[in-house]
Formats: structure tokens, sequence, C-alpha cells
């Protein structure tokens, strides 16, 4: 046997070398790559080395192996009626016979290489055209082209179908993980303190798991909707204690009674109360943010109380920092024949008071102001501290985030609402927040409004449509 090793810049380039020095029937004992040339591994060229001999044994492929005919590679693929030729040049014998001209390729033409039997070549000239003969093709790859048999290989959905659902999956693992983390961050004792104040006795029955499907796809809708943990957890106890498991099945009507119910207990809301005649006028004023609409929510009001009640009722706006919305008040009262007036300090909101003891109703607008401007609150509590209202609104917009909301409640607690409007429903695809915050600050919430129309996007609150509208369930 006789043992010699070749280098090449390339695995071609080294075959080559071999086959022209000991051969075609040379056997590979082995090859590596390496590097020459640069420092300490950086920089140089890489090289291919070939071990090989000059006799056949079991210990390596032979060059012709290493490049494989194109008999061999379309051997799963060939016709049956092939079988038999093939079975017969894989024997011994009559390889040992064929020794001298084994190497040559095999010719094959497309229609003699197809699963199940030859195809009309007129047939398959007319699926490529311009191609009107068979294209014949050698077995033999060029051994250039051994280094490049690697495929990079992408992975995929098979189809749009089970893209979606990989999506829906991967979403609903992180809405879980975001409701795991938010239970673990929060200590027990602030679910406890938020269920206590809220009148809820809250378990940690999400943390402990459990949950059937159905409930579990309920509470990421009302983790969706933002509604807070001690609520989520009172919904869905309730819920897993009243309801057998063979009604809790997903789009189960039974289902979507109970949670309607369960949830609509939870939500605090106020009935509209009516002013009798002959007794002093029922003052009732509205306060918020910048921006959530309580100009437009006290039309709505006005047109609501004096067209669809038959109230006297009374518009005076302390908001002058806005013309435009004085001229707006000032035109919604002419329309409706109501009296109107401006209060530009706390003693003319005295006098307009007492011009409207005829009234039924007097609705007083306030001017917008943000929740840090200490001073601007200030002064709008003292116009409320002359007026006195018997029910003061908070308006909170249904747009705004949970954060927010939070924090419009918390400072606006200085002016004593006892109430609260949810606003621009229509805007929002959740409402779950705004009652999140009116739970939070303990206000029942009267009115929510749902478009821009006076006085038909006004509606008095009720805690089974609100619960339908979080569960998706409104049409």
């Amino acid at each position: 046997m006789n043992l010699k090793t070749f280098s090449g810049e390339s695995m071609g380039e080294a075959l080559s070398q071999v086959k022209r020095d000991l051969g075609k029937d040379a056997v590979i004992l082995h090859t590596r790559t390496y590097r020459v040339g640069g420092v300490l591994g950086v920089g140089g060229r890489q090289m291919v080395e070939i071990t090989a001999s000059d006799q056949a044994t079991s210990r390596g492929p032979t060059i012709r192996d290493r490049v494989p005919s194109r008999t061999q590679a379309l051997a799963p693929t060939l016709a049956p009626s092939l079988a038999p030729t093939l079975a017969q040049s894989r024997d011994p014998a009559s390889m040992q016979s064929q020794a001298s001209d084994r190497f040559q390729p095999a010719t094959f033409t497309r229609a003699s290489t197809v699963v199940g039997g030859p195809i009309d070549p007129a047939r398959l000239a007319a699926q490529e055209p311009g191609r009107t003969d068979p294209q014949p093709f050698t077995g033999a790859r060029p051994a250039s082209k051994i280094s490049n048999l690697a495929v990079k290989v992408e992975m995929a959905p098979a189809s749009e179908a089970a893209a979606m659902s990989l999506r829906e999956e991967l979403d609903s693992i992180k809405r879980l993980v975001g409701q795991v983390l938010e239970v673990a961050r929060r200590p027990a004792s602030q679910i406890s303190g938020d269920a206590a104040r809220m009148g809820l006795a809250a378990a940690p029955i999400v943390a402990s798991g459990g949950l059937s499907d159905p409930l579990f796809a309920l509470d990421q809708r009302l983790l969706d909707e933002g509604i807070d943990t001690a609520c989520r957890e009172a919904v869905i106890g309730a819920l897993r204690t009243s309801l057998a498991a063979s009604i809790a099945q997903p789009g189960s009507p039974a289902l979507a009674h109970a949670a309607v119910g369960a949830l609509a207990r939870l939500i605090p809301c106020e009935p509209c109360e009516d002013a009798a005649r002959g007794t002093p006028p029922r003052v009732v004023a509205l306060i918020g943010p910048t921006g959530v609409g309580k100009t437009t929510t006290i039309a709505k009001l006005a047109a609501f109380s004096r067209l669809r009640r038959g109230q006297r009722v009374a518009l005076i706006t302390a908001d002058t920092y806005r013309i435009a919305a004085v001229e707006q008040l000032r035109t919604y009262a002419e329309i409706l024949d109501i009296p109107f007036k401006v209060a530009l300090t706390p003693s003319d909101m005295a006098s307009a008071l007492a011009s409207f003891a005829d009234a039924d109703l007097i609705l007083i607008d306030t001017a917008g102001r943000s929740p840090t401007d200490a001073a601007r609150l200030d002064e709008m509590n003292s116009f409320l501290s002359v007026a006195r209202p018997d029910k003061t609104h908070l308006v909170l917009a249904a747009t705004a985030s949970a954060t927010v909301l939070r924090r419009i409640v918390e400072r606006f607690a200085l002016l004593a609402p006892n109430a609260c409007i949810i606003s621009k429903l229509d805007e929002s695809p959740t409402v779950g927040q705004a009652i999140a915050a009116a739970r939070f600050a303990s206000l029942p919430i009267s009115f929510v409004t749902m478009g821009q129309e006076v006085p038909d996007h006004l509606e008095a609150a009720r805690p089974e449509l609100l619960a339908r509208r979080m569960l998706g369930l409104d049409s």
C-alpha cells in the first residue's frame, strides 16, 4: 500500500492531484482542512488535505464513491423496469468484469428517470417551451462542485393557517406570562387590600392554577380589558364554584350568561335621579381633565333632561379659558331654549345659581384641568365650594390608559366627586380600564357616551350593558 498526502486550496484541486498521481481507483483514507499563514490564527488561507492509497481496501471510499454517478443518485426514483439492471451493476462479479470502464458516466434522458415509467418527449417539450429534444445529462458531478453540496433550509409554517395558529399561541403565552408576572410582583397584601377596599373576597385563583380552558379564556379576556386582579379573581372564583364542569364549555350560553351576571354584580352603577318639581333645584357639576368631552357631555345631559324628561334646565359654565367652549354651550342653550350664564369668579357662580332658583336642574360645566396642576385644581375647588353641587361627576375617557385613569381619580379626589361618567366609548376597543378606575375610586358610573350626536349618544349606565361590552357579547 502506497500512502500519500495531497494538499490543495479546494477539495476539487486536491482530488485532481490524487487522481493524477494514484489513478482513478485510489482509496481516500482521511481528509481535513487547515489554515496556513496569518498571525495567531488570524488571516491566512484555508487548505484541504487528503490522505490516499493506491490500493482499494475496505478502509475508505474511492474517488468514484466520493463522486457518485447519476445512476446512484437517481436509483430510488428509477422505473421498476431498470431495477434488475441496477441490481446487476451492484454485483461484485459484474463490477470486477467492468473495472476498466466503470468510471464512465452513464447517460440518461429525462424521460427515462421519472417515477412510474417514461414520459412522452413531446409532452415534456410542451411543459418546457423552447426545448424540442430531451436534455441528456451525465452522471458525474464535477469535483469542483463537491464542496458546495450544503443547502440552507429555513424553518417556516406549512401554510398561512398554521402561521396564524402559531401567532395566536404565542400571543396566549405572552398574556399568560404577563398575568403570572403581574400576580408575582404584587404582594398578596396589596391584592387583599384592593379587594377589601372594593368589597371583594379575592383569592389567588389564577396564581394557584387549575383553571379550565373556558375560564382561562375568560380571565384572559378580562385581563385584555384592563380589569384589575381583584375583580378578575372574584369573577373567576364565582364561576368556578357555581358552574358544573359540563356546563362551563367554550361558547356555552350558560357560561356566557353566568359570566355577564358575575361581572355585572361588580360594576358600580347609579340610577338616574329625577328632580322633583317645586323643590330646590338639583345642582350637577362636571369635572375632569382636558379633552375628555365635558362640554359635549353636559350638552347631552341638558338635552336628555329637557327633551326626554321634561325638566326645566339651566346651564352655567365656568370654563372661561376656552372661548370656543363658552360659545359652543351658548349655542346649545339657544337651541334647547334654556337659560345660560357664564361664571368668571366664585361670586358670579353664586349669583347665577340664585337667578336659576325656579329651575329643576342646574348643570355646571367646568374648565379642564391637568391632574398635575395643583393650583388650577384648587381654583376649581373654590367654584365648587360656592356651588355645593348635589352631584359631582368625574368624566373619564375610555381611551385613556389604566395608569392615566388611576392618576386622574387620585388627583381629582380633592374635588370630592361622587359619581363618574365614561365618555368616548365609541373610540375605545375596551372599557374595562375605565370601569377599573371607577371601582378603584369607589365612584358609581352614572352615564356613558358613545358619539358626538346630542342627545342620542348618551345612555344611563347599566351593569349588564357594560358587562356584555367587556365580554364582546354586544352586537
